[in-house]
């Protein structure tokens, strides 16, 4: 079996019927080193920890994953569907990641460092969390600008700060909605900017 079947083999067993409060099944087939993973199917899949270095997952369908902790360093990410993923504490190092759909992905801990965003090269650990009902992330980028994504909406820092209740109105909220939410995320990455924790 190759590590492609292997790894769709377990993607479709996360989604089997489990007795009780059964956990979803780690992946514990062959490695995932340097595989070819394009287009892939792995919505839901449980690869915490798994070692997907050097992967081409170009494509892949990854919502809902759980990737926490895996290793995706120099792994191809581009175009991947990545939707509510969680990639908490994952290594991303110089990973391409250009066209990737993060929405409501958790990247809290995540060593983005060198890897290749839309909006430019990351530099160093993300930081992130949840408030007003939408995960939000905030990483530096290797010119000093800080990329913030709050729900659907992924942009620079300068972008963010011209924002306001219209935003929040803009995508069905109510004004009140923009205290309780992004100005959280940006307050967090504003500090980020400053170099604070």
């Amino acid at each position: 079996m190759t590590p492609r079947e292997a790894v769709e083999a377990h993607a479709e067993a996360c989604w089997q019927p489990r007795a009780g409060d059964a956990p979803v099944p780690v992946y514990a087939g062959p490695p995932l080193t340097g595989a070819d993973l394009t287009g892939a199917r792995l919505t839901g899949t449980n690869l915490a920890r798994a070692d997907l270095t050097g992967a081409d997952l170009t494509g892949a369908r990854l919502s809902l994953a759980c990737l926490a902790g895996a290793r995706l360093s120099l792994a191809c990410l581009a175009g991947a569907r990545l939707a509510e993923a969680d990639l908490t504490g994952a290594h991303l190092t110089g990973a391409r990641l250009a066209g990737a759909r993060l929405t409501g992905a958790c990247l809290t801990g995540a060593d983005l460092t060198g890897a290749r965003l839309d909006e430019g090269v990351a530099r160093g650990v993300a930081i992130g969390g949840r408030h007003g009902g939408y995960t939000w992330w905030a990483v530096r980028l290797a010119d000093g600008a800080v990329l913030l994504q709050y729900g659907c909406e992924c942009h620079l820092l300068d972008w963010w700060r011209q924002q306001g209740p219209e935003l929040s109105v803009r995508h069905e909220r109510p004004a009140s909605h923009w205290e309780e939410g992004p100005m959280v995320a940006i307050a967090a990455a504003e500090a980020l900017l400053r170099g604070e924790p």
